[in-house]
């Protein structure tokens, strides 16, 4: 009797960690950081819409015809705004500039067949 009960709990215990491990391993092959990065990017603009009027921002802004006005209205918004609000914006516009470096990229790539570095100048490790 405590040989079978013993039994049974090492198989409960071996089939909990092996559905941990296969959980695990599903995750790392469908969740790319790519994948993750266009996720988080969804999640901040719709933080960013939730707390953020963009109507109200395109109604009250001087007509597009006068830049200077634009630019000066736009950064007087983005200084008196929440801070909530500036943080959200920001990491929004980093996280739009890295996929649309990365989109830039692989259309690059696509029609090149050459890597091709827009953005930024990276080094390659050469062998010594």
């Amino acid at each position: 009797m405590d040989f079978y009960s013993d039994t049974n709990s090492n198989l409960k215990l071996k089939k909990k960690i092996m559905r941990r491990i296969y959980m695990i391993w599903l995750s790392k092959k469908l969740i790319t950081p790519f994948a993750m990065e266009v996720v988080l990017g969804i999640i901040l603009m719709i933080l960013l819409a939730s707390n953020f009027s963009f109507f109200n921002v395109w109604h009250n802004a001087p007509i597009l015809s006068k830049p200077i006005s634009l630019i000066y209205f736009l950064a007087l918004a983005f200084i008196n705004t929440e801070l909530l609000v500036k943080l959200l914006l920001i990491s929004s516009i980093i996280i739009l500039y890295s996929l649309s470096q990365k989109m830039i990229k692989s259309v690059a790539y696509l029609l090149t067949k050459k890597d091709i570095n827009f953005f930024f100048q990276t080094r390659k490790i050469k062998d010594i």
